[in-house]
């Protein structure tokens, strides 16, 4: 992991973004959580997010692997009908991967490129 991407999202964390550490293998984001920490020492983690409709667009949560995503991997799910950049599911498949999903205010999550 690059240095700079740890200052980025550890700079992110202090500019109002509610953190969450997850740990356990299904976390459903709460309202107001946008910046979610996982723990994949000893297990993979399934996220699931909220309807994209219930924030408004440009909204992000942000989604960070701790540790060990390439031998535990990180599956985020869309709520259905919504989807991420198209599909139901978008996977973090790499040691500190990271992904910043943006809510189109309407049934979609986007990845910020």
């Amino acid at each position: 992991m690059l240095a700079t991407d740890l200052q980025t999202f550890s700079r992110r964390a202090h500019e109002g973004l509610k953190y969450r550490e997850v740990a356990v293998p299904t976390y459903h984001v709460e309202s107001g959580h946008n910046f979610i920490v996982c723990d994949t020492t000893s297990t993979a983690i399934s996220i699931f997010l909220p309807f994209a409709g219930s924030y408004p667009a440009g909204h992000v949560i942000a989604v960070k692997d701790f540790g060990n995503a390439k031998s535990n991997n990180i599956t985020i799910h869309a709520k259905a009908p919504n989807t991420i950049d198209g599909q139901s599911t978008a996977v973090l498949k790499w040691n500190y991967a990271g992904v910043d999903l943006v809510s189109n205010g309407k049934n979609a999550w986007l990845i910020k490129a």
